[in-house]
């Protein structure tokens, strides 16, 4: 039944019209119809469908480059941390935090003996500040913080 096709039915079937068909170089027999099979064989491999999946191979090809193009960005992305920035280890970091904590506190209470509740409440709201954006830092299972360091060698870290 598709073994012989007008330009008319074989543009029906794959979806053009007749004129674009006829400047294709869609499969013709010598007088000028088309094989339906030999047709749609055509139409699948210009798409570049994969005739096992119905995936396309340009899809499958442009996914096996977004996969490489990630993985060579990801690359460079370290490349460059590594140039600008540092990598501090959290139990450092952790260690710093808690000599920190005992400073402020020896500080609240010199403040408190000094100007009285106000002085100690002062230590206090300052310490909650900082161990709130400390929290943030060093939130979860990091192994590593990243920091900038600056032109004259201050650290920063990179929440």
């Amino acid at each position: 039944m598709l073994g012989r096709l007008s330009q008319q039915a074989a543009a029906w079937l794959v979806g053009m019209k007749p004129r674009s068909l006829r400047d294709t170089d869609a499969p013709r027999d010598k007088d000028g119809l088309y094989d339906g099979a030999a047709l749609i064989q055509w139409l699948r491999e210009r798409d570049g469908v994969d005739a096992g999946e119905g995936v396309t191979v340009k899809a499958q090809i442009e996914a096996v480059k977004l996969e490489k193009e990630k993985g060579e960005l990801e690359l460079l992305r370290r490349d460059l941390a590594e140039r600008d920035r540092d990598f501090i280890p959290a139990h450092e970091i952790n260690t710093i935090y808690w000599g920190l904590r005992t400073l402020s506190l020896d500080a609240s209470k010199r403040a408190e003996k000094a100007w009285g509740a106000d002085g100690k409440d002062f230590y206090a709201e300052l310490w909650r500040s900082f161990a709130r954006h400390f929290a943030n830092l060093v939130d979860g299972e990091k192994e590593y913080i990243l920091c900038t360091r600056s032109r004259r060698g201050k650290l920063t870290p990179i929440a």
